[in-house]
C-alpha cells in the first residue's frame, strides 16, 4: 500500500497526519490502533518527505522599478497583439461606453477621479508596440502623457441639430480609431 493510499485510510478512521516544519503532527478524535501507530512510526521519514514533496515553493512576483516599464506580452496578450494586425479587427474587443450628464458637470472633480483611476489601474495605461526586430511588447505609459489629458470641446453655442450630429459624428470617429499604437491608450475621455 502506498503512503498516500495509507494517509487516505487513516483520514477515513478520523486520524489526520500533517507537517509542521520538519516535525510529522499526528491528531486524532480517538485512540489510534496499535497497527496503525507502529506504521507511522516505521514510516515516520517516509511521511515527512511525501509531505515535503507535496509542498509547491513559488518564486517570488519581481518587482519592477519605474523605470523600468517595457515587457513581454503573456501568451494571452500576444494573441490579441496578432488579431489587431488583420484588418477590421483593431477593435474587435474593444468596449465602448459614451455617457451623457444633464445639468453641472464639476470638472477639476471629474479630472481627479480621471486621474485616479489612471493611477491606480496600470492596465488602462499599457499600449503594445514593437521593438526593434519587430517583436510585441507592453508598456505602460506615465500617467503624465498627453494621452491621459482630457479633451473638452463646447458645443453649447450651436444649434441643437448642429450640436447632436457633431457630437455623434465625434463619437463615431473615437469608436473607429479602435486600437492603435499611434493613436493612444486604451482608455480615452472627452467632455463635449
Amino acid at each position: 500500500m502506498s503512503i498516500a493510499d495509507k494517509i487516505k485510510e487513516l483520514k477515513n478512521k478520523g486520524v489526520y497526519i500533517s507537517l509542521d516544519g520538519n516535525d510529522l503532527i499526528i491528531n486524532s478524535d480517538q485512540a489510534i490502533d496499535a497497527v496503525d501507530l507502529t506504521w507511522l512510526r516505521e514510516n515516520k521519514r517516509g511521511l515527512i518527505d511525501y509531505f515535503k514533496s507535496l509542498i509547491t515553493v513559488y518564486k517570488p512576483i519581481p518587482v519592477y522599478s519605474k523605470e523600468s516599464l517595457d515587457f513581454s506580452l503573456s501568451s494571452a496578450q500576444k494573441r490579441l497583439w496578432v488579431l489587431s494586425k488583420f484588418e477590421n479587427t483593431s477593435n474587435i474587443y474593444s468596449i465602448y461606453e459614451t455617457y451623457h450628464i444633464n445639468g453641472f458637470l464639476n470638472v477639476a472633480a471629474f479630472t481627479k477621479a480621471y486621474q485616479e483611476l489612471l493611477t491606480r489601474h496600470e492596465v488602462l495605461r499599457t499600449i503594445f508596440t514593437e521593438d526593434a526586430e519587430g517583436n510585441p511588447r507592453q508598456r505602460i505609459l506615465p500617467i503624465t502623457n498627453e494621452y491621459f489629458t482630457i479633451q473638452q470641446t463646447d458645443y453649447s453655442h450651436q444649434r441643437k441639430e448642429e450640436r447632436e450630429a457633431n457630437i455623434k459624428e465625434y463619437v463615431s470617429e473615437e469608436i473607429s480609431r479602435g486600437f492603435s499604437l499611434e493613436e493612444g491608450p486604451l482608455i480615452r475621455c472627452s467632455l463635449l
